[in-house]
């Protein structure tokens, strides 16, 4: 039986608080290398994780280094997939692979997140930057030009800040630097009132408990704790390994109370700024919602698409994957690039199939016979 998110988590904060702070890593100077290949040559690990890191790029930014990757033919219709909280564009592994068949598939990870730097100090974490960034990538590093967007969790915030400064330009007669085809949101808390937060999220963001905790925090526990609630089935053995290796770069778990400060953004700008970028928005959107999320409960999808997306500008969709989790796009990546596939072809459809738990369009725009 799958364990409930709260009593994993639970678990996982007592086995922290019992830990011994900074056990991240035995050597320190391994932990704050300078970039991931270092890190894994020094570790000795393969795997997953490791191709991740060799096959990526990376760039300076406001004094950081960013870690991106692109896979894909140059040329081919593009996509930019931007991760979630606590983990990395390693989330977009499986459906990158796939879509990179036949579409330019990029991904980063902002600060504090998989192999980019994570600054223990001296930087303020925040929705707002990571929306700049994730712009001056889009106009920069890829280009600009024509570019569908998929987000995920946090990511769901920044792609939203992202939203609303790009409307805000074209309003103002400026070129934001890159042309949204469409805009792709998977499960996130994008509005916290229908959302269940867990009892670390909590912990991390209170400024009593959050410092001491992530110093308590080891990849290995939050690799056990989020593979064994949040995916569906549980992570292996073996990617639970390569998932704490990403968290344990430059000791990342040590940053989890900063980065974790986003949820007071979406908790000011949610609806004033983001939901209503989204009700405003010319951009063709999709939300693709696994139902068995414990946190970003399908219940948050219902009140964006019922508030927001309905009887919005653009044509709207709105899919469900009975068998998908909060990570959706690991579990059933064939159905979630599938979706995106074919929606950007200008046909949303999936195959016929007999699987009771297959993807399925749950809504198109204007439909609200589920709302309130």
């Amino acid at each position: 039986m799958k364990r409930p998110y709260t009593l994993t988590l639970l678990g996982l904060v007592v086995a922290a608080c019992g830990a011994e702070p900074g056990a991240v890593t035995e050597d320190a100077a391994l932990a704050r290398s300078p970039s991931c290949n270092a890190y894994y040559r020094l570790t000795g690990a393969v795997g997953a994780a490791t191709g991740w890191c060799a096959a990526g790029k990376s760039f300076s930014y406001d004094g950081l280094e960013i870690f991106y990757t692109c896979m894909g033919p140059v040329g081919a219709p593009r996509v930019y997939l931007n991760h979630g909280w606590p983990t990395s564009s390693f989330d977009f592994e499986a459906i990158m692979t796939d879509l990179a068949q036949d579409h330019r598939v990029c991904a980063l990870d902002t600060p504090g997140y998989g192999f980019s730097d994570k600054p223990a100090t001296g930087y303020a974490y925040s929705i707002l930057k990571d929306a700049d960034l994730v712009a001056y990538f889009l106009s920069t590093i890829m280009g600009g030009g024509d570019v569908a967007l998929l987000t995920h969790d946090k990511g769901d915030s920044v792609g939203l800040e992202l939203l609303h400064d790009y409307l805000a330009a074209r309003a103002g007669g400026e070129d934001p630097g890159y042309h949204l085809t469409h805009h792709f949101i998977l499960n996130g808390s994008i509005h916290l009132d229908e959302a269940d937060l867990s009892g670390l999220q909590l912990a991390l963001l209170d400024p009593r408990t959050g410092p001491p905790l992530a110093q308590a925090l080891t990849g290995p526990l939050m690799a056990s704790a989020v593979g064994g609630a949040l995916y569906t089935p549980d992570l292996t053995a073996d990617e639970q390994a390569e998932l704490a290796s990403v968290f344990d770069y430059q000791d990342g778990t040590d940053v989890l109370d900063q980065t974790i400060q986003y949820l007071d953004e979406r908790a000011e700008y949610e609806d004033t700024r983001w939901l209503a970028a989204l009700a405003e928005t010319d951009v063709p959107t999709s939300l693709v919602w696994g139902e068995l999320d414990t946190v970003a409960v399908p219940a948050v999808a219902d009140y964006a698409w019922c508030n927001a997306l309905a009887f919005g500008a653009a044509p709207a969709w709105y899919w469900r994957l009975p068998a998908g989790d909060h990570y959706v796009q690991h579990d059933r990546p064939g159905e979630v690039a599938g979706i995106v596939r074919s929606t950007l072809a200008g046909n949303p459809q999936l195959p016929p199939s007999a699987d009771p738990d297959a993807a399925y369009l749950y809504a198109r725009s204007g439909e609200v016979g589920f709302c309130p």
